[in-house]
C-alpha cells in the first residue's frame, strides 16, 4: 500500500468520525429540545428537578461528541504534521478538553445536588 492510499483512508475516515461527532450532538440537542417540550407542556411539580435531568443527558451527549471531534482532529494531524497545524491541534485539544472537564464538573455537581 503506498503512503497516499493510507492518507486518502486516513481522511475519509476522520472525515466520517467528524460526520459522526456532529450527528451525535446534533441528536443530543433534539432529544433535549424534545425533553424541554414534553416538560413545558407536563403539569408536574418538578420542572427544576426535571431540568437538571436534561441538562446532564445534553452534557453527556456534548461530551462525547466532543470526544469523537478530538479523534479526528488527531487522525488528521497524524498524516500532515506541520508546526502550524500541531500547535493548531494541541489548542483543539485543549480548549476540548477544558470543555469537556468543566462540563463534566458541571454534570457532577447536578447530580450531587439531585440526591
Amino acid at each position: 500500500m503506498s503512503f497516499e492510499f493510507l492518507e486518502l483512508l486516513a481522511f475519509s475516515f476522520a472525515t466520517i468520525i467528524g460526520y459522526i461527532a456532529w450527528i451525535i450532538i446534533i441528536v443530543g440537542l433534539a432529544v433535549s429540545i424534545f425533553d424541554l417540550i414534553v416538560l413545558l407542556f407536563n403539569k408536574k411539580k418538578t420542572l427544576h428537578a426535571d431540568l437538571n435531568q436534561i441538562r446532564i443527558k445534553l452534557g453527556l451527549w456534548l461530551l462525547l461528541g466532543l470526544e469523537f471531534l478530538i479523534a479526528k482532529d488527531v487522525i488528521l494531524t497524524i498524516f500532515d504534521p506541520s508546526t502550524n497545524d500541531l500547535v493548531n491541534l494541541a489548542l483543539i485539544i485543549i480548549i476540548r478538553v477544558l470543555l469537556s472537564y468543566f462540563l463534566h464538573r458541571e454534570l457532577k455537581d447536578i447530580k450531587l445536588h439531585k440526591e
